[in-house]
């Protein structure tokens, strides 16, 4: 089950209360954290996590809180889908790139790349940390911690790209905030704009001509598009959102 549920994105902590949850059947947020020995200030995340995915619910009784876990075959309904997503995602999405360039048939097609496993995915972060222009990004970043190790993925925003004056940009949620050395501010180098809580998995990268669409949960697929106008586009759109977010 465990590798189930980091499938649909759970940490470890995460999962630790949600099979605890199954074992126990209804309780208190207290007696999880005794249980899953996770510190009682922390679990109250976790829980909403569980929530807002429809994994747990909550039912106050006689004044007391208590939550359920929702039975294992929502876990399985919920993999289907999102593997259904994922291949349709795959299959489709250079087809659908393909049909926009044909609305000017001077243009060269755009190249695309697909690619799968963490080996590929820690290669391409290192590309992409390597551009000297501005990155945006869209998703919950804290994704990208199961995948790669916290300094690899430091180094996207770090005071070495500062000194190049190289801008990160990211709308993503606040998760990335439990994280230490995503809190520390960088001067403008640095930038977060936080909406609600991302309930796909998928992250978006936007550098230089290229947009990388990356889904760290199904075995780091990943889909990379270098088109002039497609990236100038993602762009338009991700700065619209970023300007909404203010």
């Amino acid at each position: 089950m465990r590798k189930h549920l980091r499938f649909l994105g759970l940490d470890e902590k995460t999962s630790d209360i949600y099979t605890a949850g199954i074992d126990t059947g209804p309780c208190t947020a207290a007696k999880l954290a005794e249980i899953t020995e996770i510190k009682r200030p922390s679990i109250y995340p976790l829980l909403e996590r569980l929530l807002a995915m429809r994994l747990a619910t909550k039912a106050t009784m006689n004044g007391t809180t208590l939550f359920t876990m929702a039975n294992p075959s929502v876990i399985k309904r919920l993999l289907k889908a999102k593997e259904a997503y994922a291949r349709n995602l795959h299959n489709t999405l250079p087809r659908k790139v393909e049909r926009l360039t044909l609305t000017n048939r001077e243009r060269t097609a755009p190249r695309i790349r697909t690619t799968r496993g963490k080996k590929e995915l820690l290669s391409i972060i290192e590309t992409i940390r390597k551009t000297k222009g501005e990155i945006c990004w869209i998703g919950n970043l804290e994704k990208l911690l199961g995948q790669i190790p916290e300094p690899e993925l430091f180094k996207l925003f770090s005071a070495k790209r500062m000194r190049r004056k190289v801008t990160t940009r990211a709308i993503t949620d606040r998760s990335i905030e439990r994280v230490k050395l995503f809190r520390e501010k960088l001067g403008d180098y640095r930038q977060f704009r936080f909406t609600d809580r991302f309930d796909s998995s998928v992250i978006v990268a936007l550098w230089e001509n290229k947009i990388g669409i990356l889904d760290p949960d199904n075995n780091c697929a990943y889909i990379e598009i270098q088109d002039d106008a497609i990236a100038s586009y993602f762009q338009h759109i991700f700065n619209m959102l970023w300007n909404a977010l203010k």
